[in-house]
């Protein structure tokens, strides 16, 4: 989102050698603006941390933390402290697909980011401009090198957490960047048990207490990106499928050869599938094995597992699927078991057996004769000769 902000720090203010200009966009975490770079003559994006639920802006440009909110104070300076290790991280990368983070600083009692400024346009822009769809070949353009951009993101130890299309730039070029990491946010979402996300994008592990976080939380993100280029609509919120998948075993979300793919390749149709998988362990586990599906040099392979939920987990249906097969392979086991028994019992007392076996046949020849009399004398009661 772009344009005007009431909390915007105004045109021409001076920050540091940065001349503000004017507002690139803001959302619930902060602002960021464009600004003229005065002792080199450049252009650049700065991002100021302004979480407009715990703070304001006051007199002298200043943030203020809103007093009336319980813990603000203390969660707001948590969240600036989380803001600056990302920016500091960022820092470290020089990858065309990643926003380069040139220096970050404190002012007005809050931190900014600066970044590369370059021409384009969100990917989100783009779509609402060209009827909110995309051709396959040319989103690819954009996903692929995304991928090689979260690869080197997922093998620093971090992750985005708001992939969506507007946190994809598109240069002039059309060259994609990742923008606007999310991963300050999600902290901040832990430490203040606030869900700040992006319904439709965030997986079902990026709400409080509902599975763990890694590389495939990003693919979700991409893979439900994907599903907003070709269907026109973001996916279902995610937690709105987890939970009728386990009250209903039904899956309320548009599958995806229902969205009008006719026109996509089947491996790609399958690679959308295989990221938008609810529970999080039937996903890719990483950027490159999502990456080598969409270029065909693997398959994507997955069972729509449905989730089950356990003591505040996400528990895979596999793992109850597991469970009854090892149900399977168990009892043949027992039974073996308790025959080898019998058998060596047999074995043990076979003398005692072979023994008995001559005095048992006696007292069955025994039991005979004397049914035999008995049922002489009961016909002669019943024929009145007695």
């Amino acid at each position: 989102m772009s344009g005007y902000h009431k909390s915007a720090l105004p045109r021409g203010h001076e920050l540091a050698e940065y001349t503000i200009e004017s507002v690139l966009g803001h959302g619930g975490f902060g602002i960021t603006y464009l600004a003229h770079d005065t002792s080199l003559g450049a252009k650049v994006a700065i991002k100021e941390y302004l979480p407009h639920e715990m703070a304001s802006r006051g007199e002298n440009t200043k943030i203020i933390p809103n007093l009336d909110t319980k813990n603000a104070v203390k969660d707001y300076h948590w969240g600036l402290k989380r803001f600056l290790k990302e920016a500091q991280a960022l820092a470290q990368f020089k990858h065309s697909n990643i926003v380069r983070v040139l220096r970050y600083m404190k002012a007005n009692d809050t931190a900014y980011m600066v970044m590369e400024y370059e021409k384009g346009q969100s990917l989100g822009q783009y779509l609402r401009q060209h009827g909110n769809r995309m051709k396959e070949a040319d989103l690819l353009q954009i996903i692929l090198p995304i991928l090689n951009g979260l690869e080197a993101v997922h093998a620093a130890g971090m992750l985005h957490l708001d992939i969506k299309p507007d946190n994809i730039y598109l240069r002039e070029d059309n060259t994609p960047i990742l923008i606007d990491f999310g991963s300050a946010r999600q902290a901040m979402s832990g430490h203040s048990q606030r869900t700040i996300l992006t319904p439709g994008y965030a997986p079902i592990e990026q709400y409080p207490d509902k599975g763990e976080q890694g590389p495939w939380t990003d693919i979700y993100a991409l893979g439900a990106s994907m599903y907003r280029c070709f269907h026109g609509k973001r996916p279902t919120e995610s937690l709105d499928r987890y939970q009728m998948i386990l009250k209903f075993h039904a899956d309320p979300m548009t599958p995806v050869n229902k969205i009008g793919t006719r026109k996509l390749q089947e491996k790609t149709i399958k690679c959308m599938e295989w990221a938008l998988q609810c529970y999080p362990t039937d996903r890719p586990k990483s950027a490159r094995e999502f990456q080598d599906a969409l270029l065909g040099k693997k398959s994507a392979k997955f069972s729509s597992a449905l989730p089950i939920e356990k003591k505040g987990e996400t528990v895979s249906a596999h793992a109850h699927e597991d469970k009854a097969a090892l149900h399977r392979k168990i009892k043949p086991a027992i039974y073996t078991l308790l025959l080898a028994i019998i058998f060596f019992v047999i074995i043990y007392f076979w003398s005692e057996i072979i023994a008995f076996i001559p005095t048992a046949k006696k007292m069955a020849s025994d039991a005979y004769k004397d049914g035999l009399e008995i049922a002489k004398n009961l016909k002669q009661i019943i024929l009145g000769k007695i």
